[in-house]
């Protein structure tokens, strides 16, 4: 299972479009330990959501062997 498909599951609402893109683009960016990008830069507005998902990953993260 994806963290993106846990951290959706913690979800109390159906995830906006660009939650769903942050979802993709975080997947891929887990998944790809051999990227030249080091660093995963999540920008946007208030109240989008960005707190709550880095809380999600970071209790992923705590979960699993990452």
């Amino acid at each position: 299972m994806s963290p993106s498909e846990i951290i959706r599951k913690k979800f109390a609402f159906s995830p906006t479009p660009g939650q769903e893109k942050a979802f993709r683009i975080l997947d891929k960016f887990i998944e790809d330990k051999d990227s030249a990008r080091p660093v995963f830069l999540l920008k946007g507005y208030a109240g989008t959501g960005k707190t709550f998902l880095v809380q999600k990953l970071i209790e992923y993260i705590a979960q699993t062997d990452h």
